[in-house]
């Protein structure tokens, strides 16, 4: 949400912007005629050529910058995804560049430079985030641009709210004060900030603290009285917005929609179908089958040390839980003795898990286990990304002790997810992992998707925690 104070900034974003796809674009013009490191063959094109098509790509350019979400008035991403960003939205200029050119005959533009031009232009988009992180360090424009908060509510969802909108460096955001929807309220003052009695002047509230945003932060079971509050408010004019209850009303995509000249929002909705899940399945099917054609003789070097080294199966299906609740045997490469858990039951595994052979150990702390799920991958019981599938016997305890914790389960079980990139995997915190399978959940796209398999192949393989 853009604040009357942000949107100078924004303007200034995107005039740096347009200002760096020109000079991308007149850095590739250079590196492809100037002779190093590329042929001229053909003659060197006019420079003005190029100058005059310079407004259009500009315009394109920043179409491009808004579907990346690159203007983000409330807070700046982490830099990683501001990278990937950009990386997208110069590929997405190059396409719609190149479109654009294909109708306009009065000149041919050089594809390579058009190549050139997609790889310089991200690294200036990024250069521009990196120069405004910079200017935003200063408290002096963050106290110029930020909007000031009433965090509505005193509970510990009130608490968290105001920690992240005010902990950040690069927030856009200031609470300056809570509201306690009690009257009189039983406390004076919270995280350093003053509360505000709802039993007070509302409006004098808001023209003391001189509120911009009022952020309501309040249990589901307070909703009663937050709806008194909003008729209140419908009377002032500050913006306001609705942060769910983690615990209480939890939206996983919310969506509003009309049927029948009746207004309905969405909260606990599947969150992929029609050509979403079409595209997805697509990508799952041909990624799939071409690794295990590319790993085959991997896997069949690792099945024949298993037989060596362990005896037989080699494989080692296990019963986990995946879309929509369903059941079906996973693969996996087998790591244990035979009747590891005969004694123990099942349990999770640990650091030195005697239950594991020599060579298992190796295969899990490599994830080269895992391998044999690109059949499950193929076959369509799993994704090659989503949230990690867990076994029966412990969800019936998770879902009973975890809120929200069967929404992970409406969408397809992965091979590796946004938790798990992310460090959270083996034994550690369930709800930090639950907060990352919904943030994928909630976030899905195939980009997303791309990131996770890029950051796999990076940092995810081996990992402390893989044991």
């Amino acid at each position: 949400m853009i604040g009357r104070r942000s949107f100078p900034f924004l303007l200034g974003l995107a005039a740096v912007d347009g200002t760096a796809t020109i000079v991308s674009l007149l850095v590739a013009y250079r590196l492809r005629f100037s002779g190093f490191p590329f042929e001229v063959a053909k003659g060197v094109p006019e420079l003005e050529s190029y100058v005059a098509a310079a407004p259009v790509v500009v315009i394109l350019a920043l179409i491009a910058n808004r579907w990346a979400r690159l203007y983000r008035p409330e807070e700046l991403a982490g830099i990683t995804t501001e990278a990937w960003a950009a990386l997208k939205s110069s590929l997405v200029t190059g396409v719609l560049v190149a479109a654009a050119s294909f109708f306009y005959r009065g000149f041919e533009y050089s594809r390579l430079t058009l190549l050139l031009f997609v790889g310089v232009n991200a690294v200036f988009l990024l250069g521009a985030r990196i120069l405004v992180r910079t200017v935003l360090r200063s408290r002096a424009v963050r106290r110029m641009l930020a909007r000031r908060c009433l965090i509505v509510g005193v509970g510990r969802q009130a608490q968290g709210i105001c920690d992240r909108l005010g902990s950040s460096t690069y927030s856009l955001y200031k609470p300056v004060a809570f509201l306690d929807l009690r009257a009189p309220s039983a406390r004076a003052e919270l995280r350093g900030l003053p509360v505000r009695s709802a039993g007070d002047d509302l409006g004098r509230i808001l023209e003391e603290e001189r509120i911009e945003l009022v952020v309501s932060a309040v249990s589901y079971r307070q909703y009663g009285e937050l709806q008194a509050l909003l008729d209140r408010l419908t009377r002032e004019t500050p913006d306001v917005v609705l942060v769910p209850d983690d615990f209480g009303l939890f939206v996983l995509r919310s969506r509003a929609f009309e049927f029948q000249g009746l207004p309905m929002i969405a909260l606990l909705e599947t969150p992929m179908s029609g050509p979403d899940r079409v595209l997805k399945r697509f990508l799952d099917l041909i990624l799939s089958a071409l690794l295990l054609v590319l790993l085959a003789p991997g896997m069949v070097l690792i099945a024949l040390w298993i037989r060596l080294t362990s005896g037989a199966p080699v494989l080692y299906r296990q019963e986990r839980m995946g879309l929509d609740g369903r059941v079906f045997p996973m693969l996996k490469f087998r790591t244990m003795h035979p009747d590891a858990e005969a004694r123990t039951g099942p349990q999770w595994t640990a650091p030195a898990d005697p239950r594991r052979t020599r060579t298992g150990a190796f295969l899990r702390r490599t994830s080269l286990d895992e391998l044999p799920q690109l059949l499950n991958v193929l076959k369509g019981d799993m994704s090659l990304v989503g949230p990690r599938p867990e076994r029966p016997v412990f969800i019936s305890k998770f879902r009973q002790a975890v809120p929200n914790y069967m929404l992970r389960h409406r969408i397809k079980a992965g091979m590796t997810g946004w938790a798990q990139v992310h460090g959270w995997r083996g034994n550690t915190s369930l709800r930090k992992r639950l907060q990352y399978d919904l943030y994928y959940v909630r976030n899905w796209s195939l980009g997303l998707d791309v990131r996770i398999l890029l950051m796999t192949v990076v940092r995810g393989l081996i990992h402390r925690n893989a044991y």
